[in-house]
């Protein structure tokens, strides 16, 4: 289990606190290690910390990159990491970079590397083979040949835009600001809950990501536009079940035929 957070919108004096709040929930979800994604614009910052939340907010590079910047940022993206796959080291934390994408990942895969096994790599991390992916052939030919749980956020610079997907095996909820400038969202919708009572900021309906539909979220002069569209799952888990089906009808022949 791990946890994903995030603010997306027009650059705001309240982004920083609230990401900061949401960052700091998440850490139920997983305390290996922290990592966010910081949008100025056109720069992308990437700051990565082992253990929990205040390792990365207390962090000399987060408190002179982030905190003491004079611009707002357009996307605070972060990740709390509990490790299922991969050895706990800043090189297996979230999130993972391949331009022109900066992905975090909730959720553990199966046979990760078949994801990138015809470019003739391999990586120990699960997460990694899939923003790797993601970078190479695009989301819709991942998605379908993806084996497992997966929750998945990321940040395009090329496109400018913020992306999302999950399937039924792991959660995401979004909520907007009243303004609609801003979209918040988290694993879990009780910690929108949280920044909503606190900052009193955010719209009422949370709304949870329907399972295989691909996001894309862009700023438009200064305005949250979304693009959507279902994609197609790998059915692994559908043959798994008609195989345990054809299992049980067989079962029930022999024993008829015992009877």
């Amino acid at each position: 289990m791990c946890g994903i957070v995030g603010i997306f919108g027009s650059p705001d004096n309240n982004n920083v606190k609230v990401f900061e709040s949401l960052l700091k929930l998440d850490v139920l979800r997983g305390e290996d290690s922290t990592g966010l994604v910081a949008v100025y614009g056109e720069h992308v910052k990437h700051i990565k910390e082992l253990g929990e939340t205040y390792h990365l907010l207390w962090g000399e590079e987060y408190l002179n990159t982030i905190k003491t910047n004079n611009k707002n940022p357009n996307l605070l993206l972060g990740h709390n990491r509990h490790a299922t796959k991969g050895n706990i080291s800043i090189e297996n934390a979230h999130p993972f970079n391949y331009d022109p994408i900066s992905m975090v990942h909730n959720g553990t895969l199966i046979a990760h590397n078949d994801l990138v096994k015809e470019l003739g790599v391999e990586f120990e991390s699960d997460s990694e083979a899939l923003c790797y992916a993601i970078a190479i052939f695009g989301i819709e030919k991942v998605w379908k040949n993806l084996k497992g749980a997966a929750s998945v956020v990321w940040y395009d610079s090329a496109a400018k835009s913020l992306c999302m997907i999950r399937n039924d095996q792991r959660p995401l909820k979004l909520v907007f600001s009243k303004n609609n400038r801003h979209l918040y969202f988290a694993s879990e919708s009780w910690m929108l809950d949280a920044i909503s009572n606190r900052y009193n900021i955010v719209a009422d309906k949370i709304i949870s990501l329907k399972p295989n539909y691909f996001h894309e979220f862009k700023i438009i002069n200064n305005t949250l536009t979304c693009e959507y569209k279902e994609l197609e799952e790998y059915t692994y888990v559908n043959n798994l079940m008609g195989y345990w089906d054809k299992v049980a009808q067989k079962w029930i022949s022999y024993t008829k035929k015992r009877a």
